[in-house]
Order: structure tokens, then sequence, then C-alpha cells
């Protein structure tokens, strides 16, 4: 449950320049592969980009790739022309020793770096959740210039204050969204919005009683100890919630609850 969500709230966190330490990285670089929420959220990633049949030599963008988990899927499914960026020189310097050449960047800088029109596609996973509500509606018009025409836009986004706990205080999560707030942004910067859907849906009441017992324990001893949910589970339950996951792909429209959004959007 690595990234989680809020009504257009924004959680107090402190400021820094790099919204995850670089430990929280090196344990995500050491399970990305492996744990079934980064192996549910890269195969709907990869399934999405399947199902619109783009060409393999075509420009995708990896907006905020982390430790570069997404760029090795993609890479090994036979897209050949993928960019990444990350604000972590961490998350950076690990790309580099998998062999991908990333650059040290914020999701907001990208207008000076990237030209108009540079991409078909722009996937960006929990990267949102770092910037104030206020700031990303002007990081969402941004990422409309760098798209092509008829370009499209994939997000996974923290949702639901309610999902919130020690996980977002121990990554930095800034803003979690809703549906009806995600929809009305994306609209305003000029896309169209082919799928939205939280998920995962069927683990939502775990995940919700997780997080709301964290909550509870931050009121209780403001000192407790503040980890990320990035940890992995025994190889039998992380299988089990693995399969769970992706098993509620084929619920469509009914998936209206979860700890995360996923949208496909595409450039008018």
């Amino acid at each position: 449950m690595p990234a989680t969500p809020a009504d257009q709230t924004s959680q107090s966190t402190p400021a820094s320049s790099t919204p995850m330490e670089a430990d929280e990285h090196r344990k995500m670089a050491e399970v990305e592969s492996r744990l079934w929420w980064y192996r549910a959220l890269h195969r709907k990633i990869l399934d999405t980009l399947l199902s619109l049949s783009l060409p393999e030599s075509t420009p995708l963008l990896d907006a905020g790739c982390g430790t570069g988990g997404l760029l090795e899927v993609l890479s090994k499914a036979g897209f050949s022309n993928v960019s990444g960026f990350d604000i972590s020189p961490t998350a950076a310097a690990i790309c580099h020793e998998r062999g991908f050449t990333i650059k040290t960047l914020g999701i907001q800088d990208i207008g000076r770096v990237y030209g108009a029109n540079s991409f078909s596609a722009i996937i960006s996973n929990d990267v949102l959740c770092y910037l104030t509500p206020q700031d990303i509606p002007g990081c969402l018009r941004n990422l409309h210039t760098l798209l092509r025409n008829e370009g499209y836009l994939l997000l996974n986004l923290p949702a639901y204050k309610a999902f919130s706990g020690i996980h977002d205080k121990s990554v930095g999560i800034v803003t979690r969204t809703s549906a009806s707030v995600i929809r009305q942004q994306l609209t305003a910067a000029g896309f169209r919005i082919m799928e939205l859907h939280h998920w995962p849906f069927l683990l939502a009441p775990i995940i919700f009683l997780t997080r709301l017992k964290q909550r509870i324990a931050l009121r209780i001893n403001q000192d407790c100890i503040i980890q990320s949910d990035i940890d992995l589970p025994s190889s039998v339950l992380n299988e089990l919630l693995y399969t769970l996951t992706t098993a509620e792909q084929g619920l469509g429209s009914i998936r209206f609850f979860g700890s995360s959004i996923f949208v496909l959007a595409c450039k008018k």
C-alpha cells in the first residue's frame, strides 16, 4: 500500500527537497520487483499501454520514476524509447546502477527541460501527492503541454484522508485526492478522461483498518516509530495479496473505493 490518499486535503509534513528519504528509496529498490503492490501497479500500467497499441519505439516518460522498477518493466516489454526523472539523487543513482540514465529533476521543473509535444504517453505514479492542492493544476497543464496531440497521461494517486497514516508521514505525502477533484482538475487542464477507478477495491477495508490503527497510534504517542509500508510480507501472503489485487481488474466501474486512484486520460 505504498502510497495513500485524501480528499483534496493537505497533510502537514515538513518541507523537503526530496519527498522520500534516501533509506526509503533503498528499501523500495530492494523490494520493488517482488512486493505485491508494485507488481500490481506496474502490471496495470503495462497492460494499459499495451491496450493502446502504442509502437515499441514511441517516446514515453516516467515522471517521478523512483528507483527504476517501472522503467525495467517497460524495457523488458520491448519499449525502447523510455525516459525518466526523479527529484531524489539517491533514486537517480540507483537507476544508474540498474542501467537507466535519468534526470535528477522535480516534476514542477519539467517545462524547462522537456519541449512541447515530446511524448506519446506520460506515466506518473504517486508523484502529484507531493505537491500542494494549489500546485497540482499547474503541473497537469505542464504535462498536457509535453504530450503530443492525442497523447496519454497515466496517473496513480493516493486517495482519501481516511487512508492516511504513519506511511504518509514517513514518505512525506502532502496531498490526498478524490475522484471528483482529480476529474475536475484534469478536465480543466485539457484532458479527456478515458478511465478512472479506485484500487485495490477488495483490500480497501483491510488497508483502511491498518491506517486507522496507525492514526490512533500517532495520537496516543507522537514519538512512535515512523516507517513506511514498503515491507515485503511472507511469500505466501505476498502472492495472495497480488492475486486478489489483479483479480479485481474485471470489476470496472464497481471499484468506487480504494486507497489509490488510477487514471488514464487523453490530451484533447
